[in-house]
Protein backbone atom coordinates (compact mmCIF):
# COMPACT_ATOMS: atom_id res chain seq x y z
CA UNK A 1 0.00 0.00 0.00
CA UNK A 2 1.09 3.60 -0.61
CA UNK A 3 1.96 5.59 2.52
CA UNK A 4 1.08 9.28 2.82
CA UNK A 5 2.05 11.22 5.95
CA UNK A 6 -0.82 13.61 6.71
CA UNK A 7 0.51 14.87 10.04
CA UNK A 8 2.90 13.64 12.70
CA UNK A 9 1.49 10.24 13.77
CA UNK A 10 -1.40 10.59 11.31
CA UNK A 11 -0.89 8.33 8.29
CA UNK A 12 -2.92 7.39 5.22
CA UNK A 13 -2.40 4.07 3.42
CA UNK A 14 -3.94 3.64 -0.01
CA UNK A 15 -4.34 0.76 -2.44
CA UNK A 16 -5.85 2.04 -5.71
CA UNK A 17 -7.38 -0.92 -7.56
CA UNK A 18 -10.27 -1.70 -9.91
CA UNK A 19 -10.58 -5.21 -8.50
CA UNK A 20 -13.46 -4.41 -6.15
CA UNK A 21 -16.88 -2.86 -6.72
CA UNK A 22 -16.80 -1.36 -3.22
CA UNK A 23 -14.55 1.19 -1.58
CA UNK A 24 -13.25 0.03 1.80
CA UNK A 25 -12.28 2.67 4.34
CA UNK A 26 -10.81 1.92 7.78
CA UNK A 27 -10.02 4.38 10.57
CA UNK A 28 -7.84 3.33 13.50
CA UNK A 29 -7.16 5.16 16.76
CA UNK A 30 -4.09 3.54 18.39
CA UNK A 31 -2.90 4.04 21.97
CA UNK A 32 -1.03 2.19 24.77
CA UNK A 33 -2.91 -0.79 26.21
CA UNK A 34 -3.77 0.01 29.84
CA UNK A 35 -6.05 -1.87 32.21
CA UNK A 36 -7.76 1.28 33.47
CA UNK A 37 -8.70 2.37 29.93
CA UNK A 38 -9.65 -0.85 28.13
CA UNK A 39 -13.28 -0.86 29.28
CA UNK A 40 -13.63 2.85 28.52
CA UNK A 41 -12.32 2.21 25.00
CA UNK A 42 -14.69 -0.73 24.49
CA UNK A 43 -17.69 1.37 25.52
CA UNK A 44 -16.62 4.26 23.31
CA UNK A 45 -16.29 1.92 20.31
CA UNK A 46 -19.88 0.82 20.83
CA UNK A 47 -21.03 4.43 20.99
CA UNK A 48 -19.14 5.35 17.81
CA UNK A 49 -21.04 2.87 15.67
CA UNK A 50 -24.39 3.55 17.31
CA UNK A 51 -25.14 7.26 16.82
CA UNK A 52 -23.47 10.63 16.23
CA UNK A 53 -24.30 14.28 16.74
CA UNK A 54 -25.06 14.46 13.02
CA UNK A 55 -27.25 11.35 13.11
CA UNK A 56 -28.66 11.37 16.65
CA UNK A 57 -31.05 8.44 16.26
CA UNK A 58 -30.63 4.90 14.99
CA UNK A 59 -33.20 5.67 12.32
CA UNK A 60 -31.06 8.60 11.15
CA UNK A 61 -27.97 6.37 11.05
CA UNK A 62 -29.85 3.75 9.04
CA UNK A 63 -31.21 6.38 6.66
CA UNK A 64 -27.72 7.81 6.06
CA UNK A 65 -26.47 4.31 5.32
CA UNK A 66 -29.33 3.70 2.89
CA UNK A 67 -28.61 6.98 1.10
CA UNK A 68 -25.07 5.70 0.55
CA UNK A 69 -26.44 2.57 -1.14
CA UNK A 70 -26.22 0.35 1.90
CA UNK A 71 -22.92 1.51 3.40
CA UNK A 72 -21.81 -0.84 6.17
CA UNK A 73 -20.16 0.32 9.38
CA UNK A 74 -18.66 -1.63 12.28
CA UNK A 75 -16.48 -0.75 15.26
CA UNK A 76 -14.31 -2.91 17.44
CA UNK A 77 -11.49 -2.75 19.96
CA UNK A 78 -8.51 -5.05 19.77
CA UNK A 79 -4.97 -5.24 21.08
CA UNK A 80 -1.67 -5.80 19.30
CA UNK A 81 0.90 -6.65 21.94
CA UNK A 82 1.36 -3.54 24.07
CA UNK A 83 -1.00 -1.40 21.97
CA UNK A 84 -4.79 -1.15 21.86
CA UNK A 85 -6.85 0.33 19.06
CA UNK A 86 -10.39 1.33 18.23
CA UNK A 87 -11.12 0.49 14.63
CA UNK A 88 -13.99 1.78 12.49
CA UNK A 89 -14.56 -0.16 9.28
CA UNK A 90 -16.81 0.99 6.44
CA UNK A 91 -17.59 -0.30 2.99
CA UNK A 92 -19.58 1.48 0.27
CA UNK A 93 -20.27 0.83 -3.39
CA UNK A 94 -17.90 2.65 -5.74
CA UNK A 95 -19.52 5.88 -6.89
CA UNK A 96 -18.67 5.15 -10.51
CA UNK A 97 -21.39 2.51 -10.65
CA UNK A 98 -24.10 5.00 -9.71
CA UNK A 99 -22.56 8.19 -11.12
CA UNK A 100 -22.26 9.81 -7.68
CA UNK A 101 -19.29 11.08 -5.68
CA UNK A 102 -19.82 8.61 -2.85
CA UNK A 103 -16.28 8.41 -1.47
CA UNK A 104 -16.32 11.96 -0.13
CA UNK A 105 -19.64 11.20 1.59
CA UNK A 106 -18.24 7.94 2.95
CA UNK A 107 -15.26 9.80 4.40
CA UNK A 108 -17.54 12.41 5.98
CA UNK A 109 -19.80 9.72 7.44
CA UNK A 110 -16.81 8.00 9.04
CA UNK A 111 -15.59 11.32 10.40
CA UNK A 112 -19.00 12.00 11.94
CA UNK A 113 -18.92 8.61 13.67
CA UNK A 114 -15.37 8.98 14.92
CA UNK A 115 -15.17 12.65 15.82
CA UNK A 116 -18.76 13.61 16.62
CA UNK A 117 -19.92 10.79 18.86
CA UNK A 118 -23.27 11.41 20.54
CA UNK A 119 -22.23 11.28 24.19
CA UNK A 120 -25.01 11.35 26.75
CA UNK A 121 -26.04 9.33 29.77
CA UNK A 122 -28.59 7.53 27.58
CA UNK A 123 -26.12 6.53 24.87
CA UNK A 124 -23.54 5.50 27.48
CA UNK A 125 -26.09 3.34 29.32
CA UNK A 126 -27.05 1.70 26.04
CA UNK A 127 -23.39 0.99 25.28
CA UNK A 128 -22.98 -0.50 28.75
CA UNK A 129 -25.94 -2.80 28.15
CA UNK A 130 -24.53 -3.92 24.79
CA UNK A 131 -21.03 -4.53 26.14
CA UNK A 132 -22.33 -6.35 29.21
CA UNK A 133 -24.37 -8.71 27.05
CA UNK A 134 -21.37 -9.44 24.82
CA UNK A 135 -19.08 -10.19 27.77
CA UNK A 136 -21.70 -12.40 29.43
CA UNK A 137 -22.03 -14.39 26.20
CA UNK A 138 -18.26 -14.87 26.20
CA UNK A 139 -18.44 -16.30 29.72
CA UNK A 140 -20.78 -18.98 28.44
CA UNK A 141 -18.11 -20.22 26.00
CA UNK A 142 -15.69 -22.47 27.92
CA UNK A 143 -12.71 -21.94 25.61
CA UNK A 144 -12.94 -18.13 25.68
CA UNK A 145 -13.48 -18.15 29.42
CA UNK A 146 -10.52 -20.46 29.96
CA UNK A 147 -8.21 -18.38 27.76
CA UNK A 148 -9.11 -15.17 29.54
CA UNK A 149 -8.72 -16.65 33.01
CA UNK A 150 -5.45 -18.30 32.02
CA UNK A 151 -3.95 -15.09 30.67
CA UNK A 152 -4.92 -13.15 33.79
CA UNK A 153 -3.73 -15.87 36.19
CA UNK A 154 -0.43 -16.70 34.55
CA UNK A 155 0.60 -13.29 33.21
CA UNK A 156 -1.12 -10.84 35.55
CA UNK A 157 1.54 -8.13 35.17
CA UNK A 158 1.77 -8.42 31.37
CA UNK A 159 -0.23 -6.75 28.57
CA UNK A 160 -1.68 -10.14 27.58
CA UNK A 161 -3.69 -10.10 30.83
CA UNK A 162 -5.57 -6.96 29.75
CA UNK A 163 -8.71 -7.61 27.73
CA UNK A 164 -9.23 -5.08 24.92
CA UNK A 165 -12.95 -5.93 25.12
CA UNK A 166 -13.21 -4.60 28.67
CA UNK A 167 -14.18 -6.15 32.00
CA UNK A 168 -17.65 -6.90 33.32
CA UNK A 169 -16.94 -5.60 36.81
CA UNK A 170 -15.71 -2.25 35.47
CA UNK A 171 -18.61 -1.36 33.17
CA UNK A 172 -20.80 0.31 35.78
CA UNK A 173 -17.86 2.31 37.13
CA UNK A 174 -17.26 4.17 33.85
CA UNK A 175 -18.67 7.70 33.86
CA UNK A 176 -19.69 9.96 30.99
CA UNK A 177 -16.87 12.35 31.90
CA UNK A 178 -14.36 9.51 31.46
CA UNK A 179 -15.79 8.72 28.02
CA UNK A 180 -15.55 12.37 26.97
CA UNK A 181 -12.00 12.73 28.26
CA UNK A 182 -10.85 9.56 26.53
CA UNK A 183 -12.51 10.60 23.28
CA UNK A 184 -10.73 13.94 23.43
CA UNK A 185 -7.44 12.10 23.92
CA UNK A 186 -8.13 9.92 20.85
CA UNK A 187 -8.74 12.95 18.65
CA UNK A 188 -5.70 14.89 19.86
CA UNK A 189 -3.20 12.36 21.21
CA UNK A 190 -3.60 8.86 19.70
CA UNK A 191 -1.85 7.60 16.60
CA UNK A 192 -4.31 7.66 13.70
CA UNK A 193 -4.12 5.43 10.65
CA UNK A 194 -6.53 5.63 7.72
CA UNK A 195 -6.55 2.83 5.14
CA UNK A 196 -8.37 2.96 1.81
CA UNK A 197 -8.77 0.27 -0.85
CA UNK A 198 -10.71 0.77 -4.09
CA UNK A 199 -10.92 2.72 -7.32
CA UNK A 200 -10.31 6.40 -6.48
CA UNK A 201 -8.19 9.46 -7.22
CA UNK A 202 -5.50 9.61 -4.56
CA UNK A 203 -5.03 13.39 -4.55
CA UNK A 204 -8.75 14.06 -4.05
CA UNK A 205 -8.82 11.57 -1.17
CA UNK A 206 -6.21 13.56 0.74
CA UNK A 207 -8.22 16.75 0.23
CA UNK A 208 -11.43 15.05 1.38
CA UNK A 209 -9.79 13.69 4.52
CA UNK A 210 -8.41 17.09 5.44
CA UNK A 211 -11.84 18.69 4.97
CA UNK A 212 -13.71 16.06 6.97
CA UNK A 213 -11.28 15.29 9.80
CA UNK A 214 -9.49 17.56 12.24
CA UNK A 215 -6.03 16.02 12.11
CA UNK A 216 -3.19 17.51 14.13
CA UNK A 217 0.42 16.64 14.84
CA UNK A 218 0.64 14.53 17.98
CA UNK A 219 3.43 13.07 20.13
CA UNK A 220 2.95 9.39 20.86
CA UNK A 221 5.31 6.42 20.93
CA UNK A 222 3.79 2.94 20.69
CA UNK A 223 5.32 -0.47 21.38
CA UNK A 224 3.90 -3.66 19.93
CA UNK A 225 5.76 -6.99 20.18
CA UNK A 226 7.30 -8.14 23.47
CA UNK A 227 8.05 -11.39 25.31
CA UNK A 228 5.42 -12.16 27.95
CA UNK A 229 6.92 -13.32 31.25
CA UNK A 230 5.00 -15.60 33.58
CA UNK A 231 3.99 -13.93 36.83
CA UNK A 232 1.91 -16.71 38.40
CA UNK A 233 2.47 -20.34 39.40
CA UNK A 234 3.48 -22.93 36.81
CA UNK A 235 0.15 -24.77 37.11
CA UNK A 236 -3.31 -23.66 38.15
CA UNK A 237 -6.67 -25.42 38.23
CA UNK A 238 -10.03 -23.61 38.56
CA UNK A 239 -13.57 -25.02 38.82
CA UNK A 240 -16.68 -23.60 37.14
CA UNK A 241 -20.23 -24.76 36.44
CA UNK A 242 -19.55 -25.76 32.85
CA UNK A 243 -20.45 -28.67 30.57
CA UNK A 244 -16.83 -29.47 29.69
CA UNK A 245 -13.30 -28.88 30.92
CA UNK A 246 -10.65 -26.90 29.06
CA UNK A 247 -6.88 -27.27 29.17
CA UNK A 248 -4.75 -24.27 28.19
CA UNK A 249 -0.97 -24.62 27.88
CA UNK A 250 1.24 -21.61 27.23
CA UNK A 251 4.61 -22.16 25.57
CA UNK A 252 7.24 -19.41 25.45
CA UNK A 253 8.68 -18.94 21.94
CA UNK A 254 11.43 -16.35 22.61
CA UNK A 255 11.24 -15.48 18.89
CA UNK A 256 10.21 -11.95 17.91
CA UNK A 257 7.96 -11.70 14.82
CA UNK A 258 10.59 -9.49 13.17
CA UNK A 259 13.19 -12.27 13.18
CA UNK A 260 13.88 -14.31 10.06
CA UNK A 261 13.37 -17.55 11.99
CA UNK A 262 9.79 -16.51 12.82
CA UNK A 263 8.61 -17.96 9.49
CA UNK A 264 9.92 -21.35 10.61
CA UNK A 265 8.10 -20.91 13.92
CA UNK A 266 4.82 -20.25 12.09
CA UNK A 267 5.28 -23.41 10.06
CA UNK A 268 6.18 -25.34 13.21
CA UNK A 269 2.96 -24.17 14.86
CA UNK A 270 0.99 -25.40 11.84
CA UNK A 271 2.70 -28.76 12.08
CA UNK A 272 2.16 -29.04 15.81
CA UNK A 273 -1.49 -28.07 16.14
CA UNK A 274 -3.03 -25.75 13.56
CA UNK A 275 -4.01 -28.00 10.64
CA UNK A 276 -6.05 -31.25 10.48
CA UNK A 277 -2.92 -33.32 9.81
CA UNK A 278 -1.08 -31.73 12.76
CA UNK A 279 0.52 -33.74 15.52
CA UNK A 280 -1.93 -32.66 18.21
CA UNK A 281 -5.06 -33.26 16.16
CA UNK A 282 -3.94 -36.67 14.93
CA UNK A 283 -2.38 -38.02 18.13
CA UNK A 284 -4.71 -36.59 20.78
CA UNK A 285 -8.08 -36.42 19.06
CA UNK A 286 -8.05 -38.88 16.17
CA UNK A 287 -5.91 -41.75 17.50
CA UNK A 288 -6.79 -41.61 21.20
CA UNK A 289 -10.14 -39.75 21.24
CA UNK A 290 -9.09 -37.86 24.36
CA UNK A 291 -10.70 -34.54 23.50
CA UNK A 292 -13.51 -32.84 21.63
CA UNK A 293 -11.18 -30.34 19.98
CA UNK A 294 -7.52 -29.34 20.16
CA UNK A 295 -5.40 -26.73 18.43
CA UNK A 296 -2.33 -24.56 18.86
CA UNK A 297 -1.94 -20.94 17.82
CA UNK A 298 0.70 -18.25 18.01
CA UNK A 299 0.23 -15.09 20.04
CA UNK A 300 2.89 -13.48 17.89
CA UNK A 301 3.09 -10.10 19.61
CA UNK A 302 3.24 -11.69 23.08
CA UNK A 303 5.97 -14.24 22.34
CA UNK A 304 3.77 -17.23 23.11
CA UNK A 305 2.31 -20.34 21.54
CA UNK A 306 -0.86 -21.59 23.20
CA UNK A 307 -2.41 -25.06 23.07
CA UNK A 308 -6.13 -25.23 23.81
CA UNK A 309 -8.18 -28.39 24.13
CA UNK A 310 -11.76 -29.10 25.19
CA UNK A 311 -11.89 -32.38 27.10
CA UNK A 312 -13.95 -34.58 29.34
CA UNK A 313 -12.64 -33.86 32.83
CA UNK A 314 -11.68 -37.50 33.36
CA UNK A 315 -9.13 -37.17 30.52
CA UNK A 316 -7.60 -33.82 31.34
CA UNK A 317 -4.45 -35.02 33.18
CA UNK A 318 -3.71 -37.67 30.56
CA UNK A 319 -4.14 -35.09 27.79
CA UNK A 320 -1.88 -32.66 29.63
CA UNK A 321 0.92 -35.22 29.89
CA UNK A 322 0.49 -36.35 26.30
CA UNK A 323 0.83 -32.80 24.93
CA UNK A 324 4.08 -32.41 26.89
CA UNK A 325 5.39 -35.67 25.44
CA UNK A 326 4.35 -34.80 21.90
CA UNK A 327 6.20 -31.48 22.01
CA UNK A 328 9.37 -33.24 23.14
CA UNK A 329 9.00 -35.80 20.35
CA UNK A 330 8.41 -32.97 17.86
CA UNK A 331 11.67 -31.34 18.95
CA UNK A 332 13.54 -34.57 18.30
CA UNK A 333 12.01 -35.59 14.96
CA UNK A 334 10.16 -32.98 12.90
CA UNK A 335 8.57 -34.61 9.84
CA UNK A 336 9.32 -33.34 6.32
CA UNK A 337 5.97 -34.51 4.88
CA UNK A 338 4.09 -32.60 7.57
CA UNK A 339 6.18 -29.53 6.78
CA UNK A 340 4.95 -29.64 3.20
CA UNK A 341 1.33 -29.68 4.37
CA UNK A 342 2.04 -26.70 6.62
CA UNK A 343 3.64 -24.81 3.75
CA UNK A 344 0.61 -25.37 1.54
CA UNK A 345 -1.68 -24.03 4.25
CA UNK A 346 0.29 -20.83 4.81
CA UNK A 347 0.90 -20.24 1.11
CA UNK A 348 -2.84 -20.23 0.40
CA UNK A 349 -3.35 -17.52 3.02
CA UNK A 350 -0.86 -15.20 1.36
CA UNK A 351 -2.02 -16.05 -2.15
CA UNK A 352 -5.54 -14.88 -1.32
CA UNK A 353 -4.71 -11.64 0.53
CA UNK A 354 -5.28 -9.54 -2.59
CA UNK A 355 -8.76 -11.04 -3.02
CA UNK A 356 -10.18 -9.21 0.00
CA UNK A 357 -9.84 -5.51 0.83
CA UNK A 358 -9.84 -6.03 4.59
CA UNK A 359 -7.08 -8.64 4.24
CA UNK A 360 -4.96 -6.13 2.32
CA UNK A 361 -5.50 -3.55 5.06
CA UNK A 362 -4.81 -6.00 7.89
CA UNK A 363 -1.60 -7.16 6.24
CA UNK A 364 -0.40 -3.56 5.99
CA UNK A 365 -1.23 -3.07 9.68
CA UNK A 366 1.02 -6.02 10.51
CA UNK A 367 3.87 -4.41 8.56
CA UNK A 368 3.24 -1.04 10.24
CA UNK A 369 3.37 -2.51 13.74
CA UNK A 370 6.56 -4.48 13.09
CA UNK A 371 8.32 -1.85 11.01
CA UNK A 372 8.50 -4.20 8.01
CA UNK A 373 8.01 -3.75 4.28
CA UNK A 374 7.51 -7.40 3.29
CA UNK A 375 5.02 -8.09 0.52
CA UNK A 376 2.84 -11.21 0.49
CA UNK A 377 5.16 -12.55 -2.24
CA UNK A 378 8.15 -11.98 0.06
CA UNK A 379 6.40 -14.05 2.71
CA UNK A 380 5.66 -16.83 0.25
CA UNK A 381 9.30 -16.88 -0.81
CA UNK A 382 10.35 -17.22 2.84
CA UNK A 383 7.89 -20.07 3.36
CA UNK A 384 9.10 -21.94 0.28
CA UNK A 385 12.73 -21.50 1.32
CA UNK A 386 12.15 -22.89 4.81
CA UNK A 387 13.59 -26.39 5.29
CA UNK A 388 13.23 -29.06 7.94
CA UNK A 389 16.43 -27.90 9.65
CA UNK A 390 14.92 -24.43 10.04
CA UNK A 391 11.92 -26.01 11.73
CA UNK A 392 14.12 -28.01 14.09
CA UNK A 393 16.04 -24.87 14.99
CA UNK A 394 12.87 -22.89 15.71
CA UNK A 395 11.22 -25.49 17.93
CA UNK A 396 14.26 -25.73 20.17
CA UNK A 397 13.26 -22.32 21.50
CA UNK A 398 9.89 -23.59 22.71
CA UNK A 399 9.58 -23.98 26.48
CA UNK A 400 6.44 -24.70 28.51
CA UNK A 401 5.56 -21.65 30.55
CA UNK A 402 2.15 -22.02 32.22
CA UNK A 403 -0.60 -24.67 32.45
CA UNK A 404 -4.20 -23.78 33.22
CA UNK A 405 -7.13 -26.13 33.73
CA UNK A 406 -10.72 -24.88 33.76
CA UNK A 407 -12.59 -27.87 35.16
CA UNK A 408 -16.22 -28.81 35.57
CA UNK A 409 -17.30 -28.68 39.20
CA UNK A 410 -19.50 -31.75 39.09
CA UNK A 411 -16.64 -34.09 38.17
CA UNK A 412 -13.71 -32.30 39.77
CA UNK A 413 -15.32 -32.38 43.21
Amino acid sequence: MNKIQLNQNVVLFTEPTTRFKETTLVLRYMFPLKAKESTVAALLANMMQDRSEVYPTKQAMDYASDMLYGLTLSARTTSIGKTQMIELRSRCINGGYVQEALLEQQIQFLSDCGERVLMSEDTLNEAKKTLRSALLRDREKPVRLALKQAMQAGYSTQPIAISANGELDEIDQVSLSQIKAFHAFLLDGSRIEVSLVGDFDQSSVVDSLKRSFHFYDREILLDFAYQAEKSGPRDLSVQENLSQSTLVKFISTSIAPTKKIFTALRLANCMFGEIPSSILFQEVREKRSLCYSIFSTLLSYDGLMVVVTSVDDANIELTDTLVDDLLQQFKQSADADLLQSAKETLLVRYQTIDDDAYSIIDYQLRNNCLGLTETPQDMMDQINACGIEDIRQAIQYLQFSFNFMLRTKEIAE
